[in-house]
């Protein structure tokens, strides 16, 4: 037998029919456009914060992600249980002028740049429409030029660190001449050292890119000898017979845990080189924090002729905006521009006129009114 096909009843939404047809929804079957408005309307915006820090997990580092949640803690905070589609342009600036009385204008504006972002992700899954965010005026900041340590600070600080503390000197050695980031240094394993080509393969943490960067003398040396010893350690856990997560043979962290020796394979931790980096500061009297090592780096580079494009690949910057904050820092260049002017030359120094000498007294070649002149013959 041949079934006759029938002609599907039209669809009816009524109040009984919602939750059979989300229902539906959930197996994969056509969403109720009517359930699909109530839920968005209903959104708040701390509801909506835990799905959109899942979605950032995917995309931004650990760091840029404790950042994130922490605007959204402030966020919160504020606009409470607020659904999105009630957040308008006016209650965004009475946040500002909120705000305003107790952090500034930088903290501000990364807070609105995060809820310009939740907006843009709530407009790509379809619970809002607009960006309310996109017509507020940012606060103006003030662009302070970067400071970096002078060649005799650092040289001092590397002096102090040979003497007193050998590991810290290769990890500053490390990260003075190849501008690395504090975690992208404790992180180098063997194998990312090539000894033939002398280069080293570096996994960025924060953009998540791989970059090959070329060794020179100094930080050659220290990566060559922490070479053999990630690989001298590997041997000695395998003879005794440690579980232990290192690579085998030329593997395994150049700057390994205290916890190697009892199976961790990690690498050092951030905070013990806090303190460690603490201490030595204060004893060498540097002022600087670590990062200023790639600021260092990145303006002696740009100091010796590189161009902006060469800083750039070797600072793993994704925009070329971001390097050129360092051009401000090329003391050197602009000194030389502005005494190249004609009429801005050093003059010769003034030559010394030699004193005229001194007058002899007239008056003691002529006697006095009141006293003859004595009579040389008698």
């Amino acid at each position: 037998m041949i079934s006759e096909k029938r002609e599907a009843a039209p669809l009816q939404v009524t109040a009984s029919s919602i939750r059979p047809v989300s229902a539906n929804a959930r197996k994969g079957n056509t969403p109720d456009p009517a359930r699909q408005a109530q839920t968005r309307d209903a959104l708040s915006l701390a509801a909506f914060f835990p799905q959109y820090l899942r979605y950032c997990a995917a995309y931004n580092s650990p760091g840029t992600l404790a950042n994130k949640d922490s605007y959204v803690k402030r966020l919160t905070a504020y606009f409470g249980r607020k659904p999105l589609t009630a957040i308008t342009r006016k209650s965004i600036t009475h946040y500002i002028q909120t705000r305003s009385i107790i952090s500034s204008n930088v903290t501000i504006n990364r807070e609105l740049s995060c809820l310009r972002h939740v907006f843009n992700y709530a407009i790509t899954i379809g619970q809002v429409e607009t960006n309310p965010v996109g017509g507020v005026r940012f606060l103006p900041e003030r662009k302070t030029p970067l400071k970096i340590p002078s060649q005799r600070e650092v040289d001092a600080y590397l002096a102090h660190c040979n003497k007193h503390d050998p590991l810290l000197y290769d990890i500053s050695v490390i990260a003075i001449n190849t501008g690395l980031r504090r975690g992208d240094v404790l992180k180098i394993q063997g194998d990312d050292i090539d000894i033939e080509r002398r280069q080293l393969l570096v996994s960025v943490s924060k953009t998540r890119a791989e970059l090959y960067i070329p060794l020179n003398a100094p930080a050659f040396a220290v990566l060559k000898r922490r070479k053999l010893y990630a690989a001298a350690l590997v041997t000695f856990l395998n003879s005794i017979e440690k579980k232990t997560t290192l690579a085998t043979d030329a593997g395994g962290y150049i700057f390994p845990g205290r916890h190697v020796l009892d199976g961790g394979g990690r690498a050092a931790n951030l905070a013990d080189f806090g303190k460690r980096y603490k201490t030595a500061c204060s004893k060498a009297a540097f002022r600087w924090a670590f990062r200023f090592f790639r600021h260092f780096f990145a303006s002696e580079i740009l100091n010796a002729g590189a161009n902006v494009r060469t800083a750039q690949v070797l600072l793993g910057h994704s925009r070329v905006t971001t390097t050129e904050r360092y051009l401000a820092v090329k003391n050197r260049q602009t000194r030389e521009a502005v005494n190249a002017l004609p009429w801005a030359s050093d003059p010769p120094p003034a030559r010394r006129r030699r004193r005229p000498p001194a007058k002899r007294n007239a008056s003691r070649n002529y006697p006095r009114p009141d006293r003859p002149r004595a009579n040389k013959s008698a």
